[in-house]
């Protein structure tokens, strides 16, 4: 399982995600809180709002190839941090 951290800002940026998640095989899942969703679907990932930090559980030995695709996405530990604090 590889553990990564995304941020959406809009329902453009959730379906540009799952249509590159959808070209790989394996299986994730997405987390905000209590909420667990596939990580692949489109309606449960905007279900889980925009502007915050999402985890995605990957369920591969690698990924690195997605985690090029999705990088814009990606949320860096300073930015997790911060959305901590403001908490």
């Amino acid at each position: 399982m590889i553990p990564i951290n995304v941020r959406f800002k809009g329902p453009d940026e959730v379906l540009d995600f799952v249509n590159k998640a959808e070209k790989y095989p394996y299986a994730m899942d997405a987390t905000r809180g209590s909420i667990v969703v596939d990580g692949k679907s489109l309606l449960g990932l905007m279900n889980i709002g925009f502007n915050q930090i999402v985890s995605v559980r990957i369920y591969a030995e690698e990924c690195g190839d997605f985690c090029r695709e999705i990088a814009k996405y990606m949320v860096s530990d300073q930015e997790e941090a911060g959305q901590r604090e403001e908490v």
